[in-house]
């Protein structure tokens, strides 16, 4: 493994890490801080995955992997779920889980559809 990919990834995780931790503080209700991070996360992660950031395998790096990866979080996302079907709150779990996901593809979409194509 080189060391410079992992300080990159190391950085971008930081930083999306502490970004996530930042919108979870302004958004207080944990559902909804879930859904914007990772539909942006999500967003931001198809328009690296098109090409946006084609140039540079450095910043794929720093956004894709670390960045994205710090930001986006799919175990907060199982718990909350988890923890309303718990409650004996079923459709607000399965609604969780359904908004979640029609939003991570539809934001998904758009950051494909903003990155420049591969050629």
């Amino acid at each position: 493994m080189e060391r410079r990919a992992l300080i990159v990834v190391a950085v971008g995780g930081v930083a999306g890490a502490l970004l996530r931790w930042v919108i979870g503080e302004i958004i207080t209700d944990t559902a909804m801080a879930l859904l914007v991070v990772n539909t942006v996360g999500t967003g931001l992660l198809g328009a690296v995955t098109r090409g946006a950031l084609r140039g540079s395998s450095v910043r794929r790096l720093l956004v894709g992997v670390g960045f994205c990866g710090g930001l986006t979080t799919f175990s907060t996302f199982a718990v909350e779920v988890a923890v309303r079907l718990d409650a004996g709150r079923p459709v607000d779990g399965l609604g969780l889980m359904l908004l979640s996901l029609l939003l991570g593809v539809f934001a998904f979409g758009a950051g494909t559809a903003t990155g420049r194509p591969v050629r």
